[in-house]
């Protein structure tokens, strides 16, 4: 009897990934997976670059803000933080 159980890719997770989630195949076989990125904080607010990595080795990526409620002074600091991570994005991609 033939094993026709998907095998997921064996790829190197993105350099700047520091959490991978386990690769998952779709209905039609594709194989992709989630990746945490770099991280910031301001006040008690979290910044992240997350992406999710494909079989064939590409990326894609997108800043994550949670944030909610915010006073102008850390408004002002999770603007910084957001350029920041936009520009580290920039770089990545």
């Amino acid at each position: 009897m033939t094993d026709h159980t998907p095998t997921p890719p064996n790829i190197a997770a993105p350099a700047d990934a520091t959490q991978t989630a386990d690769w998952r195949a779709d209905i039609h076989g594709n194989w992709t997976r989630g990746f945490l990125g770099t991280g910031r904080t301001v006040s008690d607010h979290q910044i992240e670059i997350e992406g999710k990595q494909f079989s064939d080795g590409h990326t894609t990526r997108v800043i994550n803000a949670h944030a909610l409620w915010l006073d102008a002074d850390t408004a002002r600091q999770l603007a910084a933080a957001l350029i920041e991570a936009a520009d580290e994005l920039d770089r990545l991609t």
